[in-house]
């Protein structure tokens, strides 16, 4: 068999052309599409102040608050943060645009009244409908498109992360503690810092979350966290708490008790150093002829074989 493929190998290699392939790890990118996963006008925290909702929007606003982007904000900086709210709606699940936490600023349709479609209110099928969203230009695309991904989940890796979502990760975090003060995108020294210790903690064999928000905490002189994420609490029963169902049904207050909103995650619960979702550009080319090919796989199974294809397209 080893003969058969070596042969198969060879014959491939033998055309007269040139192959070449680029991959790259999705899971070192934001997911755009986890808006659609939450609720934009959820409780907040007395301490917090912002759901999750804000706060995903949040490290889109400081990806596009590096200087990278300043020149396609130069003397109208509010369009930064409308660009980032114009994102979140096209995919959240309400039809209004969400400016903060409780505030809302009309119907989302209303932004693209001067457009022949209107607000998706759906994932986003592929990175390059992000054009369609009103705000976007090519310019600040092609500069956003290594950051931004439409697969997995609020985790990012930053062992793989490119040098300015590392930064935008820390400027989002400090911004959105009560144990910090606000880091500005512009601090250079500071969050060069950060992004030396974040690559150090990554060059272990085995990159570990703890250890990666530990090395970002640690320049910023906080304490460390713990090991392991907090434990969710279970919520108790009615059979736990010595009450009967229908006593367990009313708060002190006798009406119908109210969960609490969730706090938002620990620095270690935002990390990811685990790989499952990989894009791939293939380019071929004989002659006067060049083909080009865009797929997406998640190899999240041990199987190679259970590997689905999410995205095959022949560009």
């Amino acid at each position: 068999e080893s003969i058969m493929a070596a042969a198969a190998a060879g014959d491939f290699l033998d055309f007269d052309g040139d192959f070449s392939v680029s991959c790259f790890v999705e899971d070192s990118k934001m997911n755009l599409n986890y808006f659609r996963e939450l609720d934009p006008e959820a409780k907040v925290t007395e301490n917090e102040q912002i759901n999750d909702y804000e706060y995903h929007k949040r490290l889109l606003e400081s990806l596009l608050s590096s200087p990278a982007y300043d020149e396609f904000f130069k003397n109208k900086p509010e369009k930064r943060r409308e660009l980032v709210d114009n994102i979140a709606d096209w995919v959240d699940k309400n039809n209004v645009v969400d400016e903060q936490p409780g505030f809302q600023g009309g119907y989302e349709d209303q932004v693209y009244s001067d457009k022949d479609y209107t607000v998706k209110n759906g994932k986003f099928s592929t990175p390059d409908e992000l054009l369609l969203v009103e705000g976007m230009d090519e310019g600040i695309y092609n500069k956003l498109y290594s950051d931004v991904t439409i697969y997995g989940d609020d985790k990012i890796n930053l062992c793989l992360s490119d040098d300015e979502m590392v930064k935008a990760f820390v400027v989002r975090y400090s911004n959105s503690s009560t144990e910090i003060n606000p880091i500005l995108p512009d601090n250079e020294e500071l969050l060069n810092q950060v992004l030396d210790a974040v690559r150090e903690a990554c060059l272990t064999p085995v990159p570990n979350a703890n250890e990666v928000a530990n090395a970002i905490r640690g320049v910023l002189d906080l304490a460390p966290e713990a090991a392991a994420a907090a434990a969710p609490q279970k919520k108790k029963s009615a059979t736990e708490d010595g009450k009967s169902g229908a006593e367990a049904a009313k708060g002190d207050s006798g009406g119908e008790e109210e969960e609490p909103p969730p706090t938002l995650k620990t620095l270690t619960e935002q990390i990811s150093t685990a790989n499952r979702f990989y894009s791939f550009d293939l380019t071929g080319s004989s002659g006067d002829i060049i083909l080009k090919i865009r797929a997406v796989i998640n190899a999240e199974d041990d199987d190679p074989e259970k590997w689905p294809m999410l995205f095959y397209k022949v560009q």
